[in-house]
């Protein structure tokens, strides 16, 4: 990570809104590539489009917040010339608007932090006032508004230390306002109008202030926190001595990169049946350079490995969770007989007519996945298939068994998916009759 740069990053107070992206280039400037961290099998990617919507999220957040402020009720003695003395008290304030837009605010990500800008926020109150002065009394109501406001915040991400998921935690949150316009209702006098904005600078300014403070150190970390709790820190397959764990490195360049570096155990079905044995497949670090990553305008970008879709294959195999029992009643409305297989096996419906079958499929070894950027995925799968007539009275009998080399070639996305090409290779291991092996090739692909 170039922590070397963060003595070039300005202070959060003396950065402007039209400095950021100039301040984000000199974060990025120089940076090697992001993969010389160390070889991942996953990684994440989320840049400046992301972190511009999760601006807007947060606005959301933080003016519903902002509005639930409750502001206690103040009063103070004025001694004013000519008047003398009087007590003013300011009952039933309350925010009535607030207003931040996501077109005001820019952020930046900066050297192991991100730096968040608001400008024109905008708060209005109303409020209910009272004075006192040797038994004469007068009550009304006023609104203020706050404007020009300013709102600096800066946070970063880090690993918790419990769990290992990300964690967004506030180094910074200050909120400045420019302007104020006091309205008074009921009531007409430049003493009083002093008195009532004397207060509001002495107490209720810094009260607003104070809740919105609170609510960026507060609920809108706690909002985004529990997201990131949900990323996975580790995948257990139930039933299986099968698991994978994810350890979270953050890098904050042009954009912010999760790296997940997975470790697979699992148990196999040989003579060490109750030994843990680690995955044999090592990630290999990501092509990707950090200017093909920051270059990129999808708000986020997810990369992982082969040898992490490997590594799952291998533990499920080695597990003995890549085998399949198909009959009768497996699949919902479909009746597996002999006349099923008419096609596959000649024979069969004329040796054992309108009988039940059973149907097994098991991999032979760990299936492989390799990605190349030109085909796309490619699936290699070896399985045997044994299939036998269901019926104990006539001993069950095995009808044949099959060994099939699969080959699967396809372009894999979020929302689709194409294959390309299919191709399968039977052969006859034992057959009670004869089997056309090109049949069961070109059904199976």
């Amino acid at each position: 990570q170039p922590t070397a740069l963060a003595a070039r990053i300005p202070a959060l107070s003396s950065i402007t809104a039209d400095q950021l992206p100039a301040v984000q280039g000199a974060a990025a400037e120089g940076v090697s590539d992001a993969n010389a961290a160390g070889s991942a099998g996953i990684e994440f990617v989320a840049r400046q489009p992301l972190f511009d919507y999760a601006t807007q999220q947060g606005l959301t957040i933080l003016t519903s917040r902002v509005q639930q402020i409750a502001i206690p009720d103040v009063s103070k003695s004025f001694n004013v010339p000519l008047i003398g003395d009087f007590t003013l008290q300011l009952t039933n304030l309350k925010i009535v608007q607030f207003r931040a837009s996501s077109d005001d605010a820019k952020i930046a990500i900066l050297t192991e932090r991100f730096a968040l800008m608001v400008k024109q926020v905008h708060v209005q109150l109303a409020f209910d006032w009272h004075w006192e002065k040797l038994g004469i009394s007068s009550t009304g109501n006023g609104e203020l508004e706050l404007a020009g406001g300013d709102i600096d915040y800066l946070f970063r991400l880090t690993t918790a230390t419990e769990g290992g998921h990300p964690v967004l935690e506030v180094l910074a949150a200050n909120s400045h306002f420019s302007t104020v316009d006091l309205t008074i209702h009921s009531f007409s006098a430049d003493w009083l109008y002093q008195a009532v904005l004397s207060l509001f600078n002495d107490k209720i300014q810094q009260a607003v202030s104070h809740g919105i403070a609170l609510a960026l150190h507060n609920d809108v970390p706690d909002a985004v926190n529990k997201v990131l709790e949900t990323l996975p820190t580790k995948l257990q397959v139930r039933g299986l001595p099968f698991s994978t764990s994810f350890e979270y490195n953050i890098f904050a360049l042009t954009y912010v990169m999760i790296k997940g570096y997975g470790q697979i155990a699992a148990g196999t079905n040989a003579e060490a049946a109750n030994q843990m044995v680690a995955c044999p497949f090592t990630a290999k670090a990501l092509p990707r350079t950090s200017d093909q990553l920051g270059q990129d305008d999808h708000m986020i970008s997810l990369f992982f490995h082969e040898s992490m879709a490997n590594c799952m294959l291998w533990g499920l195999f080695n597990s003995g969770a890549l085998r399949y029992d198909l009959v009768d009643g497996t699949i919902p409305k479909l009746h597996l007989t002999t006349d099923l297989l008419a096609m596959l096996i000649p024979g069969l419906p004329k040796a054992y007519p309108h009988q039940l079958i059973s149907i097994a499929v098991e991999a032979r070894s760990a299936p492989q996945v390799a990605f190349n950027a030109t085909t796309g995925a490619t699936i290699q799968a070896s399985y045997r298939t044994s299939l036998s007539v269901a019926n104990e009275t006539l001993g069950n009998p095995k009808i044949a068994t099959l060994v099939a080399n699969l080959t699967i070639v396809g372009q894999f996305k979020w929302d689709s998916t194409l294959i390309t090409s299919v191709t399968a290779q039977h052969s006859v291991e034992q057959a009670a009759m004869p089997v056309p092996t090109l049949a069961w090739d070109r059904t199976i692909a």
